[in-house]
């Protein structure tokens, strides 16, 4: 699962979440959107529409302090993710991602760790491989952002990133 975000000459932020669809037999999925940062919010709230005029807001909570991971939810509480460059996180790392969660408000007894590649890669906490997902109400369509790692260094130096 990736995302790639760059930034554009307006100041909007291009999206575009990739992810492996089991329920069609492993085929890619791509959702293609756009981010806006709200004013006065120092980038750490986004609308985020994968189909106009419907938005989300996503609101970083939380920030590794050299962006190795951040923590990004919905304000009524009802979406977390857990977002890492790597698709394994230290133990550590992920206690304190959760515990901001739960500072903040969040039920992170809700959180599903998302599998990850076996190659490379070590087992994270609670034997997933330490990115979570929530998992909220059933949905028609999956939520690409999800299953997405964030790149927030991308943000701020202006390159693109994908993992």
């Amino acid at each position: 699962m990736t995302a790639t975000y760059r930034p554009e000459g307006d100041g909007s932020i291009a999206v575009v979440n990739r992810c492996r669809d089991m329920a069609a037999g492993g085929r890619e999925a791509v959702a293609e959107g756009t981010a806006r940062p709200v004013p006065g919010s120092g980038n750490a709230r986004l609308r985020v529409t994968f189909f106009w005029p419907f938005f989300g807001d996503y609101w970083v909570i939380g920030l590794e302090p050299a962006y190795r991971w951040a923590v990004v939810g919905t304000p009524d509480r009802e979406n977390l993710w857990v977002l890492s460059r790597t698709p394994a996180m230290r133990a550590g790392d992920y206690s304190a991602a959760l515990a901001i969660a739960r500072r903040e408000g969040f039920d992170t007894a809700r959180l599903v760790p998302t599998p990850q590649p076996a190659a490379g890669s070590a087992a994270g906490p609670e034997g997933g491989a330490g990115r979570a997902a929530p998992q909220p109400a059933p949905r028609t369509t999956p939520d690409p952002l999800a299953r997405a790692r964030l790149d927030l260094a991308a943000l701020r130096s202006g390159a693109t990133a994908a993992r």
